[in-house]
């Protein structure tokens, strides 16, 4: 057999993940730091050597099934997929990669391998299958029950798992089920779990950490560059300042992307973008809040819709109603897009309806959190935040400085959700924000969701 070589050249870390021994192998790693590429390499080597591929098994022809995977399909499609395929040599693979089927077959020392792309999502469709190992990449983002049927699935083998990720969203289940249980005797037979940081990639550019650094809120930095299991607690936004953050709107002047003036400070802004946020409500409150970004990318909470007990629409024009304010902000600020809530539907088709430039918001929770937040911190070396609080939004203002983590009653920690209480201008800020960020005028790489 022709000798085929791959150029992967290691650093520390990804060797102590490889030489790993342990049945359970989970690497939890600062972004960008290479875990996907070591993973990769991880699973050819074990689509290759075929642990646990039996006799029996080779002499029946039963193929040496294995599953690749991400917390969503389009993860899987755009970021797992890819890189396994690009690995596995031409030599190797068998009428390529189905598209259709999302699997691949290719040879193994003992027989043929067959590899299947899935998400992880549903834990009720992976039932019936019998696995010799899974590689879930973003392990952290999956659900509990989903971790418990891969067991499931690679239990009559005695298979292989391999997790790797960011924790992202914190460590949820992965806490007790992994790390925790990785430091007892019994754990550590059996799982191994190898840490690094974004530092740690010889190839990442220092320059870029260092900026990611000074304008990365430092909890979120932890997590997301040094692999920190620590979950979030108390206050949401940690460093909304009274004295930072809120401005008087009379010391300004904001000049609309129309060119129209609004206000009469000393201060002149000019808006390259006006959008709003919608949060629905009737029996609760529903809010309009009405925002701008200026050219050097901050941001200005402008002005706020909050009202009890208000239709969405009325059936007579001249009565008072969500739409009917909707026009107004939009004559007042030019606004150019709307992100509503997009679990109310009805309630989005009838601003549709009305002629509003109206959109389903984002609303990835964490993710959205973690945008706002990012804008609240001040840049170590200037001081400066990226976004601004008109002082007289009080419901925005009260909502955002009040806006917790929930705690979890049976053990005293927290899991990692905000409080559904009084958070109605907390939402619509979300909406526009993040949804501003990852759909709109300005794009950026979208997070995923489980």
């Amino acid at each position: 057999m022709a000798t085929i070589q791959l150029e992967y050249i290691p650093h520390k870390f990804q060797r102590d993940f490889h030489l790993a021994e342990q049945r359970i192998k989970v690497c939890v790693c600062g972004a960008r730091s290479g875990k996907t590429l070591a993973a990769s390499h991880e699973f050819f080597d074990k689509c290759i050597r075929q642990p646990g591929y039996t006799q029996e098994d080779i002499l029946t022809g039963k193929p040496y099934t294995v599953v690749c995977a991400a917390p969503t399909f389009r993860m899987m499609e755009r970021v797992v997929m890819p890189q396994t395929v690009k690995i596995v040599p031409k030599e190797l693979q068998i009428r390529g990669y189905h598209q259709t089927k999302n699997y691949m077959r290719m040879e193994g020392l003992k027989g043929e391998t067959l590899i299947y792309f899935a998400n992880a999502s549903n834990p009720e469709t992976w039932q019936g299958q019998e696995l010799y190992g899974v590689w879930v990449d973003e392990f952290a983002l999956i659900k509990e029950t989903m971790f418990s049927e891969i067991e499931t699935r690679v239990s009559n083998k005695g298979g292989w798992i391999l997790l790797t990720g960011t924790l992202r969203r914190g460590p949820g289940w992965a806490q007790k089920r992994i790390k925790d249980y990785a430091e007892t005797e019994d754990g550590e037979k059996e799982v191994s779990l190898t840490q690094w940081n974004t530092s740690d990639n010889p190839y990442f550019p220092t320059k870029q950490l260092e900026y990611l650094r000074k304008t990365t809120p430092a909890k979120y930095f932890k997590r997301m560059y040094e692999a920190c299991w620590d979950s979030f607690e108390g206050q949401i936004y940690d460093e909304l300042n009274r004295e930072v953050h809120l401005v008087d709107r009379y010391d300004y002047t904001f000049i609309l992307p129309t060119q129209r003036r609004v206000g009469e400070g000393d201060k002149h802004i000019n808006l390259q973008y006006v959008t709003a946020g919608v949060d629905w409500g009737h029996t609760h409150p529903g809010v309009i809040v009405v925002a701008g970004r200026d050219f050097e990318g901050c941001w200005y909470l402008l002005y706020e819709e909050y009202i009890q007990g208000l239709l969405v629409g009325h059936p007579d024009p001249t009565e008072d109603s969500w739409i009917k304010r909707a026009r107004s902000l939009m004559a007042d600020w030019d606004i150019q897009d709307f992100w509503a809530d997009p679990e109310a539907s009805h309630n989005i088709a009838m601003f549709q309806a009305s002629n509003l430039p109206v959109s389903r918001a984002n609303n990835h929770v964490n993710d959205g959190i973690m945008s706002l937040a990012t804008l609240f911190h001040p840049h170590e070396e200037t001081g400066e935040p990226r976004i601004l609080i008109m002082s007289d939004m009080k419901n925005s203002i009260h909502e955002l400085f009040n806006y917790h983590w929930e705690e979890d009653s049976l053990t005293g920690g927290t899991r990692e959700r905000p409080v559904k209480s009084f958070d109605h201008t907390c939402d619509a800020i979300r909406y526009l924000i993040h949804s501003s960020i990852t759909y709109g005028q300005f794009t950026s790489e979208p997070m995923y969701d489980a």
